[in-house]
């Protein structure tokens, strides 16, 4: 008795999105080692540094997003994160103080829009709170860091204040679905 096997066929945005993805990768990559031969030839400081995270920011979000947990919480908070690295990256560099000034004026906006966005949508983003607690222990390391240094302004508390309070809603309002939350992110077995 023959068995005939048939497989369905591919589907054509599925095939798109793989060929849009492999070209992405070359063309990212030949531009990442564009810029950095550039970069070495011209001297000067590590601009090709700025120009790398670009593109891994352009790769992360457009090309080839995580297909796994990815919602408007976790993409809002990765790029609030991102932005804020890009900045530290442009200040250590070409010292152009924008994690004094715009840093944390990004960093208390993300957190605003982060809580807005969980809450708004409780029932449903309640399992999706780490990027919004992962965004808010990085604003209160960076709030730890301005104190630490002594360089603290009134955008850098009122950052760190926000960050605090964020946690402590989230805490107040889930209660033991926290701990739980908590316990599935980190379980050891």
């Amino acid at each position: 008795m023959p068995i005939k096997i048939t497989y369905p066929e591919g589907k054509q945005a599925g095939l798109l999105r793989r060929d849009i993805v492999c070209w992405g990768r070359r063309f990212l990559l030949l531009a990442a080692f564009v810029c950095g031969v550039v970069n070495i030839a011209a001297g000067g400081p590590g601009w090709a540094l700025v120009c790398f995270w670009g593109l891994w920011v352009i790769w992360s979000f457009f090309i080839s997003p995580d297909l796994v947990e990815y919602n408007r919480l976790r993409a809002w908070c990765r790029m609030v994160m991102r932005s804020c690295i890009l900045f530290f990256v442009l200040d250590l560099l070409f010292a152009l103080h924008l994690t004094v000034t715009v840093a944390p004026i990004v960093c208390f906006s993300g957190i605003l829009v982060a809580g807005i966005l969980f809450f708004t949508d409780f029932q449903r983003q309640k399992h999706n709170m780490m990027p919004m607690l992962t965004l808010a222990a990085f604003c209160l390391t960076y709030f730890a860091v301005k104190v630490a240094l002594r360089a603290l302004n009134w955008a850098d508390i009122t950052t760190g204040a926000c960050a605090f309070v964020l946690l402590c809603a989230c805490g107040a309002v889930l209660r033991r679905d926290f701990l739980r939350e908590m316990q599935k992110r980190f379980h050891t077995r």
